[in-house]
């Protein structure tokens, strides 16, 4: 095999490993910093707050809840004096009733407030059922996702092993000094040192070329490059 296909062959497969690469730190970006995985991490932490908000709000209504039986009791407590026929005393009556009217005008505002939480309550529990919706949806979603990127991910680093090993055996067959030359180009133009002439023209920088270095790609076999871009010329 000539020198010139030789150097094509090891360019095609560095662009491969190239692109391989780059589609390997792609997927494993995908894998760490996912548009799934931020809506779940934004959603964890939505229900981590709904869940402590629901938590302060029932605290709050049990709260209520207890003063509101504690008025209750009162209130029932000094009815079966009143009704016992127990107490003569009209004044000590009219005390006792006065009493119970108070309670009893205690316990509605605390009433309507437990109404009140009641509904803030509900509100809460149906955002934290909506979103275990949604998160058992996005889980799904990614282990989906996951899956088909894991795959993809071992894919590729079966052609990387494997265009690794074709790249070592071509390098071995290349004399050192050009391959060195084709490493320092590679370096230098990102990636294409070896480029076609297309139509008279560098198909790296695209300088018109002398006709002398035309008419030596047709005739001779041997490398060739650029005088404006250095770049390896060969011609199909």
């Amino acid at each position: 095999m000539n020198l010139i296909r030789q150097l094509r062959n090891l360019q095609e497969v560095d662009l491969n490993l190239e692109k391989a690469t780059l589609m390997l730190q792609q997927i494993k970006s995908q894998l760490n910093s996912n548009p799934i995985l931020v809506e779940l991490e934004e959603l964890e932490r939505n229900l981590t707050q709904k869940q402590g908000e629901l938590g302060e709000l029932e605290k709050e209504q049990r709260t209520l809840e207890w003063k509101v039986e504690d008025l209750s009791s009162k209130v029932l407590s000094i009815e079966e004096k009143l009704y016992s026929n127990t107490v003569k005393n009209p004044k000590e009556l009219q005390h006792l009733q006065q009493e119970v009217e108070g309670f009893r005008s205690s316990v509605q505002p605390e009433e309507d407030k437990i109404l009140n939480l009641m509904v803030q309550v509900e509100a809460v529990q149906r955002e934290i059922t909506e979103g275990e919706i949604r998160r058992k949806e996005l889980q799904e979603d990614w282990k989906h996702k996951s899956q088909l990127l894991l795959a993809e991910s071992s894919r590729i680093e079966r052609v990387l092993s494997e265009d690794g090993q074709k790249r070592g055996a071509l390098a071995a067959e290349i004399d050192p000094a050009y391959l060195k030359l084709y490493e320092t180009l590679r370096a230098d133009k990102q990636g294409r040192a070896i480029v076609q002439i297309k139509q008279g023209r560098c198909g790296g920088c695209l300088i018109t070329l002398p006709l002398n270095i035309m008419r030596r790609a047709r005739l001779e076999n041997q490398l060739l490059q650029c005088s404006n871009c250095g770049r390896i010329l060969y011609l199909l």
